[in-house]
C-alpha cells in the first residue's frame, strides 16, 4: 500500500533505523534533522521562555495594585465621592416627594369635587322625581276624588228629581 524508501544515512541519528520507512515518517525525520539544529531549538526555548517570563511580570504589575489594601484615608475619599454623586439624586428624589404631595393634594381637591358632583347630582335626581311625581300622585288623588263625585253626581241628581216632584225646592 504504501511506498517505502531505503535509508542510507543514519549519521546523526539517535534512533538507529535498519529498515525501510513510509513517506511521512521520512519527512518527518529529514525535517527534524535538517531544519533545526540545536542551537536554533534552544534560541527558539530561549525566546519562549522570555516571553513567558514577561507576560508574568506584566500581569503581576497590573495584579499588583488590586491586591493591596484600603487605608482609612482611601475609604474616606471613596465616602465623600458617592455622596458627592448622591446629592443630585437625593435632590432629585425630594424634588419627586414633593411633586407626589402636590398631585396628592390635586387628587384629594378633585375627588371633593366629584364627591360634591355626585350629591349634587343626586339632588338633581330628587328633584325631577319630585317635580314629576308630585303632580302625578296629585291627579290621580284628584281622578280618585272625580270618581267619587260621579259616583255621588248620579244620586244627587235623582234626590234633586225627587224634590221638584214634592215641590219642596222650586226651579
Amino acid at each position: 500500500m504504501f511506498a517505502t524508501f531505503p535509508i542510507t544515512s543514519t549519521e546523526g541519528n539517535p534512533f538507529p533505523v535498519e529498515a525501510t520507512f513510509r513517506p511521512i515518517a521520512i519527512s518527518f525525520r529529514t525535517f527534524l534533522l535538517t531544519s533545526y539544529d540545536k542551537c536554533d531549538l534552544l534560541y527558539v526555548e530561549e525566546n519562549a521562555m522570555k516571553t513567558v517570563l514577561l507576560v508574568s511580570i506584566l500581569f503581576w504589575v497590573i495584579v499588583l495594585p488590586v491586591i493591596g489594601e484600603l487605608t482609612p484615608e482611601d475609604l474616606d475619599k471613596i465616602r465623600l465621592l458617592i455622596q458627592e454623586e448622591n446629592k443630585p439624586i437625593k435632590d432629585d428624589i425630594a424634588t419627586l416627594k414633593n411633586n407626589v404631595s402636590w398631585m396628592r393634594g390635586k387628587l384629594e381637591g378633585i375627588d371633593k369635587q366629584v364627591t360634591h358632583s355626585t350629591n349634587v347630582t343626586y339632588g338633581l335626581i330628587a328633584l325631577i322625581v319630585a317635580a314629576i311625581g308630585v303632580p302625578q300622585i296629585i291627579m290621580a288623588w284628584r281622578s280618585g276624588k272625580d270618581r267619587q263625585q260621579e259616583r255621588i253626581n248620579p244620586e244627587l241628581r235623582q234626590e234633586i228629581e225627587e224634590l221638584k216632584q214634592k215641590r219642596i225646592i222650586s226651579p
